[in-house]
């Protein structure tokens, strides 16, 4: 289902709670900027895999703990999920095994609704958009990610109960 930005609370709402809705998008694709909209007007919480890295570096740019952004992203959604909070978790979730992975996990954790929202951007758009950021991601980074996303892009059959594309 193609959408705008601002139809997506409405939509999420509807999902039984606690739900996850999982960002799905490459570096510059505009995920971050809709996934802190969507909690801005719902009051959820955003984890974002950035953000975890922060915490355990001090510096989201830094790779050395990357092992350990999963599990503490994991820990922290198992603890809103519990409280019977829905929340959104801001990640590339660019590799559909993995994507597979994380939506059968939020489940085991107690998520009664997984939804994605696909932001899928021209991949001159991100490059134009990374190249002005102050943390800019390789090219070929941003090439790689996209090409995962256009060959095995985000479906109902992941597991989700809905997916929501956002095209720009």
């Amino acid at each position: 289902m193609r959408l705008t930005p601002d139809a997506l609370p409405n939509l999420l709402t509807r999902h039984k709670a606690p739900a996850v809705t999982m960002m799905i998008g490459v570096p510059g694709s505009g995920k971050s900027y809709i996934a802190q909209k969507i909690s801005e007007q719902l009051q959820w919480p955003v984890l974002s895999s950035d953000g975890m890295r922060f915490e355990l570096t001090g510096d989201e740019n830094d790779l050395s703990r990357d092992s350990e952004v999963r599990p503490l992203l994991f820990t922290r959604a198992e603890q809103y999920i519990a409280h019977g909070s829905s929340l959104i978790v801001d990640a590339t979730h660019n590799k559909q095994t993995l994507r597979q992975g994380d939506v059968e996990y939020y489940r085991l954790l107690g998520a009664r609704s997984v939804a994605g929202i696909y932001v899928d951007t021209l991949l001159d758009l991100c490059l134009e958009r990374n190249a002005s950021r102050d943390r800019v991601v390789p090219t070929f980074v941003i090439e790689e990610f996209w090409n995962n996303l256009h060959n095995n892009p985000p479906q109902k059959e992941d597991g989700f109960d809905a997916v929501y594309t956002i095209s720009q």
